[in-house]
């Protein structure tokens, strides 16, 4: 089953969360080896469940996240502030969080 995630992005910064999400993130395991940059990348059963981050995702870490497995599950994907929706891998999403960070603060 393919799971979906939503899409935040705010002047607060990013989130990606599986659907039905319960916080605290400190109820779930840290990904040991995602990319350093992201503010909190938490997991369940060796599967992403959350990603946030105060700042926009720097291609560095998004090169960094395509290396690893646990970003390339398939997935859908919907930001509900753009009415929008997609699929793709975690690293696509990451992508796409970019791009739509840039353009909406850019003149800020």
């Amino acid at each position: 089953m393919v799971r979906t995630f939503n899409i935040e992005i705010s002047n607060y910064g990013w989130e990606l969360e599986i659907e039905g999400f319960n916080e605290p993130y400190e109820n779930y395991e840290p990904i040991e080896d995602a990319p350093v940059s992201f503010g909190i990348a938490v997991k369940k059963d060796d599967k992403v469940i959350a990603l946030y981050d105060p700042f926009v995702p720097k291609d560095e870490a998004i090169k960094e996240a395509n290396k690893l497995i646990i970003f390339q599950e398939e997935c859908k994907f919907i930001d509900k502030h753009n009415d929008y929706r997609f699929d793709g891998n975690l690293v696509d999403s990451l992508i796409y969080i970019q791009k739509q960070f840039i353009e909406r603060f850019k003149d800020e």
